[in-house]
């Protein structure tokens, strides 16, 4: 927990996590696309290797594998603090049953997923382009609108949710045309 959470604490520490989520997948996506520009795979830390060590792509491994951990973990918080404050209550009054249910269906649900289609390329595209379009766009946009002190038709109010709309709009598409992929195999 972030000590002294204020407002402006809070909103700095998730654009920072936001920022570095990018560096990092925009560094990557670019040097694996340069370092292979034909067949390029879809996902690009698979791509083949280059010289013998190929130290490079075991650097940019890691830097996923990073940038996944954190990524959970912020996109779980808001994921928690969101099913919270849509209930009506306060993440303040928030027991450890409620944490305990929320977090046990959240393990459940993702290790449900995990088990029964193994896919990876497949399985990091639908996730991507369902749970975390949802956990990362539409849920925060919605406590958002519903808790700021703004009406529903505030500029910021109708920004906010035309962006998440896209946000979450591009990736249902993705998402559909993953599962068409596999329905076709």
């Amino acid at each position: 927990a972030l000590t002294n959470n204020t407002r402006r604490r809070v909103d700095k520490v998730f654009k920072r996590s936001i920022a570095l989520d990018c560096v990092c997948y925009i560094i990557i996506g670019i040097a694996g696309y340069l370092t292979q520009p034909i067949d390029t795979p879809d996902l690009i830390i698979e791509r083949t290797n280059i010289f013998s060590s190929d130290w490079v792509m075991i650097i940019g491994r890691i830097a996923v594998i990073l940038t996944l951990f954190t990524k959970i973990a912020v996109n779980y918080n808001a994921l928690r603090v969101s099913a919270v404050t849509l209930i009506g209550k306060d993440t303040k009054e928030m027991g450890k049953l409620l944490n305990f249910i929320i977090t046990f269906t959240t393990l459940i649900l993702t290790t449900l997923v995990c088990a029964l289609y193994q896919s990876i390329t497949d399985y990091i595209s639908l996730l991507g382009s369902f749970c975390s379009v949802l956990i990362a766009f539409f849920f925060p946009c919605l406590v958002y609108v519903k808790g700021n002190e703004y009406p529903l038709k505030s500029w910021k109010n109708i920004v906010s949710i035309i962006l998440a709309g896209i946000l979450i709009l591009i990736g249902f598409v993705s998402g559909y045309f993953t599962i068409s992929r596999i329905i076709n195999k």
